[in-house]
């Protein structure tokens, strides 16, 4: 055993040690290290996770304190608390950012979203290629959704004027899209007041409807009085020649 493999065993032993005081872990690894050589001990701590806290169900103690947790902070010479900086939220008269109290700090295993990840981001340049049943774009301009849980987010904030866009104008309501494209195009602007949204113009609630209809199913999602938006229009005209 060279100098540095028992410099690294001594440390893992310190740790858990404080992290599991009945010693059952350090057992665990000192009869694991004491069969390997050096070449596959170093084989095995550049594995992905090699150190796991492990527990025998009805027999340990379970999950380590708080205590323990922090002594096995200190046996690492980890801080388990920093002061924060927040420059954007607060600054003295000199334009230095202020620091709050100690706050406790962990590494968190969490994944980052899609969305989140720069190189994996899409945006789409074009919108003449359309799905023709959803009105979702295709090809290479296919870009993001608006997801369920957004949407939620949305209408908790009452953001009911950005529900409107994002759902009419910038998704399938092809007349609501027509009409900005004409604003911006005449006017150079846009004004969201300006835009008539109906529910009977976007695609994908046509589609909806249509299998509904299909299956014997009547909704008001864009039918009134038991009538689908065309035969509306139809007896609107038919009233109006009269």
């Amino acid at each position: 055993m060279n100098a540095k493999r028992k410099k690294a065993e001594e440390l893992v032993y310190k740790f858990f040690d404080a992290l599991d005081p009945s010693k059952a872990n350090t057992n665990f690894y000192k009869e694991l290290f004491a069969g390997m050589s050096d070449e596959q001990f170093l084989k095995f701590v550049k594995g992905k996770l090699p150190f796991r806290h492990q527990i025998a169900p009805f027999k340990d103690k379970g999950e380590p304190r708080c205590e323990d947790i922090t002594n096995s902070y200190k046996a690492l010479g980890i801080p388990l608390f920093e002061e924060i900086f927040e420059p954007y939220r607060y600054e003295d008269k000199d334009g230095k950012a202020i620091g709050t109290k100690q706050c406790i700090i962990a590494y968190i295993n969490l994944v980052s979203m899609k969305q989140m990840v720069s190189k994996k981001n899409s945006y789409g340049s074009e919108a003449t290629q359309r799905e023709t049943k959803t009105g979702r774009l295709t090809g290479h301009d296919k870009a993001g959704l608006t997801s369920d849980r957004e949407a939620e987010a949305l209408i908790m904030f009452n953001m009911n004027d950005t529900i409107d866009y994002l759902f009419h104008e910038m998704a399938d309501d092809m007349e609501a899209k027509q009409q900005m494209l004409t604003q911006i195009n005449t006017t150079g602007m846009y004004s969201q007041k300006d835009v008539s949204r109906e529910s009977a113009n976007q695609i994908s609630k046509n589609t909806v409807s249509a299998y509904l209809i299909g299956s014997c199913l009547y909704t008001n999602m864009i039918n009134k009085e038991y009538m689908t938006p065309y035969t509306v229009a139809e007896k609107q005209k038919k009233t109006e020649r009269e």
